[in-house]
């Protein structure tokens, strides 16, 4: 889609993919979401990367905030450091089961601006608590690209049966000199529903690893209402990440 204008971002290898995948996603774009995630789990250990990210601030999409990822699938840890625009936090650092307090998993929270000089070396929340929340709009449990894959799935087996609902192939583009396949998801929103999270969004995957590069959320078919850009750059998997990346 040519309203996305992507030819900013920073250059990658080029990619070794030659549209293997393409017949399936114009035969069945839900199945090609679930061998994405197949692919992703059979290759993928680690990765660090630059994610980039606006939400919606208002009648538009606030600042773009840059935040620098390691993550790590086992045991499954985030590491969060804001480069730009930060909100409530500056640094959140979460490896699952390394803090828990009754039953519940917490995460550092480094806060940002007046927070971190009261509280310079951060706090530990409860990941799921209003004042985690407050820190972060996401939760830090769901982040990731097999996270981002399995909440597309999960939506699309929900929307299915409603007239409204379709997840098609929409062609081939291109981020960052690397050939991206793009799909088109519509779900059966509606203002103040809580189910589901857009009208339309637009997945941009990687045609090598078959990870979602860039998604952009919509509140309308015509793309005038934006509710959320999520882009990565910068990506490098298995890399090795231990323990001391979340420390």
């Amino acid at each position: 889609p040519t309203q996305h204008d992507v030819s900013q971002a920073p250059a990658q290898p080029a990619p070794k993919a030659n549209w293997t995948y393409e017949e399936l996603a114009k035969y069945d774009a839900l199945e090609f979401l679930k061998t994405c995630r197949r692919h992703y789990l059979e290759n993928v250990r680690d990765y660090h990367c630059k994610f980039n990210m606006r939400e919606r601030a208002g009648t538009g999409l606030g600042a773009q905030q840059v935040i620098a990822i390691e993550f790590r699938e086992r045991p499954y840890s985030v590491e969060m450091n804001w480069l730009e625009n930060p909100a409530g936090a500056r640094r959140i650092s979460y490896v699952e089961d390394r803090w828990v307090k009754e039953g519940r998993q917490l995460a550092l929270v480094v806060p940002s601006g007046f927070g971190n000089i009261v509280l310079p070396g951060g706090l530990k929340l409860d990941i799921h608590g209003k004042e985690f929340e407050k820190s972060s709009s996401r939760c830090v449990d769901q982040f990731g690209f097999r996270k981002t894959l399995e909440r597309a799935i999960q939506l699309c087996e929900a929307a299915k049966g409603d007239p409204t609902f379709s997840v098609k192939y929409a062609g081939r583009s291109e981020y960052a000199g690397r050939p991206q396949y793009v799909l088109e998801r519509r779900l059966p929103y509606s203002e103040g529903e809580v189910t589901f999270p857009d009208r339309l969004a637009v997945f941009f995957i990687d045609a090598e690893s078959l990870t979602p590069t860039a998604v952009w959320s919509y509140a309308d078919e015509q793309k005038q209402r934006a509710l959320g850009e999520f882009i990565t750059t910068d990506v490098e998997f298995n890399v090795g990440l231990a323990d001391a990346d979340f420390e």
